[in-house]
């Protein structure tokens, strides 16, 4: 009954840790962006963003929020989104989302939603959350199996 306990303390610890690194894996840690402002670049805080606001940006960069394009064109790496590990061109009309690295080339990119409502940010949200949408089980406790 013992051992039974320990690997149940065993399991559930390693699940948590699992999805630690997988959302931490997921979170974008950016911390600036270069707006456009009448056709100029100013590097600017990500807090400072709103929606409606353009921002630029460059080959080998992530893109840090989500939006359509409204300018230029590149090829994007949407693998941390659909798992298709080629990468896809995008040019203005198309939507893109946070997360999504650029390859080659340059997007401006018309903010859509803000940091905590982005679809990548979405999915952290959720990871957080499956303890809570965990399945019942059944567990022992000091000695007597327990069904939740």
């Amino acid at each position: 009954m013992m051992l039974l306990y320990i690997s149940e303390i065993l399991e559930d610890y390693t699940r948590k840790k699992a999805r630690q690194a997988l959302t931490q894996s997921l979170a974008l840690h950016i911390d600036s962006v270069w707006l456009v402002r009448e056709e100029q670049e100013v590097l600017t805080p990500i807090s400072q963003i709103q929606v409606g606001d353009r921002i630029r940006v460059h080959t080998g960069s992530v893109i840090p929020l989500d939006g359509e394009i409204t300018d230029g064109e590149a090829l994007v790496n949407e693998a941390s989104m659909t798992g298709e590990p080629l990468s896809v061109l995008r040019n203005a009309g198309h939507s893109v989302y946070a997360g999504i690295a650029v390859e080659e080339g340059t997007l401006v990119i018309k903010i859509r939603t803000l940091a905590d409502n982005t679809r990548i940010q979405n999915i952290v949200s959720l990871i957080d959350r499956s303890e809570a949408l965990k399945a019942n089980h059944v567990g022992f406790n000091g000695g007597l199996f327990l069904c939740n």
